[in-house]
């Protein structure tokens, strides 16, 4: 077998001792791992230092495995090396280099000496999609961590404090991607978990029970809940997960109204409330049936998505009443290949079975699940911003648009539309609320704030998201 290198660098707005303490922060790991490529760190050792080891396992599609690492060689401020002990490679040694220059900026670059196992079929069969892969990992890697890194560095020059988090739903499919950028920020992070506590995973778990009201909390389980600086409050059942029976629509309400109107109260009855609170909600607060765009001033819909996102949304008012800012945060649809829409569609869109949903004319108001991490990050630090915020990128699409640009993305036909009455056959009547209307929202006030939108347009979204050398 044949001794290969792969080689990748780029300019970072931060010195070197910067790039090497925001590669030993906790989160990294994960925040570096691509969105389409499923990462569980099952043992951090003991971070960045010498002789630690790491131990991983990694899912891309149908294949996973599990790689243990040791860090040697480290030299703060200049890098270290990562060295595979177990794993699918017969060899892999991972140099980090981070050469400072006098303007305070520095290089990051990245080396890489590999060799496939000792199969006579491997390399002839690996090389050419390992090489595509290595390419579409550390295009990502580098774009995460140019834009990681100077936030780490602007927050260390400010002097800031680190801010006590606490995220309800941090397992799901915000949270999970939430909590490595938090954490990677230097912020520290408590899960709030209804189970029995474990150790492991990134942060402090607390135990939460959403079901009792704030008298019945007390004790330990009560003072895990004083003096945070920010509850973010993600927790709710999906709203996609099934017909809309009577009985689902109730257990949508309860996890939504019922759990966030507990939780607020049980949080504005501490000695010491949170600072901010930043509650989940949703562009289904607004009306399908208007063709222009919507901002955060619009009157909600007259549906039972509307009426849902009202209710959730008023559910804060007992604790936007004290001391502590409330924001509503009203997400469009997630775009990422690790969960939600976009998985479900890649699928057929892959096989060339994708489609417009009936006519295709409803509006589709997305956010990159990048964007809409770092939009909760932005928002923790507007302290002036309270109220509805709309989390959806500036340029909604239609349906057909984005259809097409899906499929462009992905070098495949879209030419099976899906007949409106066979959603409404199979979904029912959340076939009429999710699939075949949409309203046109506009992100203003985060506009209004100057937040710099990672992905603003789709196909740049798409692009990277799915990159073409991973299909």
């Amino acid at each position: 077998m044949s001794l290969r290198n792969f080689n990748k660098q780029s300019q970072i707005a931060a010195s070197s001792s910067v790039v090497f303490d925001w590669h030993g922060m906790p989160g990294v790991l994960e925040r570096l791992s691509p969105p389409w490529q499923s990462l569980e760190v099952i043992d951090r050792g003991e971070g960045v230092k010498e002789g630690s080891r790491v131990q991983l396992c990694a899912r891309n599609g149908v294949f996973s495995f599990r790689w243990e690492s040791l860090y040697r060689n480290v030299r703060p401020g200049e890098g270290f090396e990562e060295i595979q002990v177990s794993g699918p490679f017969r060899r892999w040694e991972h140099r980090h280099r981070f050469i400072g220059t006098e303007a305070g900026t520095s290089t990051l670059r990245d080396e890489i000496d590999y060799e496939f196992p000792a199969n006579p079929f491997s390399e002839s069969l690996l090389a050419l999609p390992v090489g595509r892969k290595l390419d579409a990992l550390f295009d990502h890697r580098h774009l995460i961590s140019a834009d990681d890194i100077v936030a780490f560095a602007k927050r260390r020059e400010s002097g800031a404090a680190p801010l006590k988090i606490l995220v309800t739903g941090a397992s799901g499919l915000v949270g999970s991607a939430l909590l490595p950028l938090l954490s990677s920020q230097g912020h520290q992070v408590l899960r709030a978990v209804r189970r029995p506590l474990l150790p492991g995973g990134l942060g402090e778990e607390v135990r939460w029970r959403p079901e009792s009201a704030a008298d019945e909390i007390s004790g330990p389980e009560r003072d895990a809940f004083e003096e945070l600086d920010a509850v973010i409050h993600l927790a709710g059942e999906n709203i996609a997960s099934g017909r809309w029976t009577p009985h689902r629509k109730e257990q949508l309400r309860e996890s939504r109204i019922g759990v966030t109107r507990r939780l607020c109260e049980l949080l504005s009855s501490l000695d010491s409330p949170p600072r901010s609170f930043l509650c989940a909600s949703a562009v289904g607060y607004y009306p399908t049936d208007r063709d222009e765009e919507l901002d955060e001033s619009v009157s909600p819909s007259d549906g039972f998505l509307g009426d849902l996102c009202r209710e959730w949304e008023a559910a804060c008012e007992k604790l936007a009443g004290g001391q502590t800012r409330v924001v509503n945060m009203r997400i469009g649809v997630v775009l990422t290949p690790a969960g939600g829409a976009l998985k479900k569609m890649l699928t057929p869109f892959r096989l060339g079975l994708g489609g417009r949903l009936g006519n295709g004319e409803q509006s589709f108001s997305w956010i990159s699940i990048e964007d809409l991490v770092q939009a909760i990050l932005w928002l923790l630090a507007q302290d002036e911003l309270s109220g509805p915020v709309n989390l959806t990128a500036p340029s909604p699409v239609s349906n057909r648009e984005f259809t097409d640009t899906l499929g462009a993305v992905l070098n495949r036909p879209t030419l099976l539309p899906v007949p409106a009455g066979l959603l409404r056959m199979i979904f029912g009547e959340m076939a009429n609320d999710l699939l075949l209307t949409g309203a046109r929202v506009i992100p203003a006030r985060l506009i209004e704030t100057d937040f710099p939108f990672r992905h603003p347009d789709l196909e740049n979204a798409l692009g990277q998201l799915l990159p073409h050398r991973t299909t």
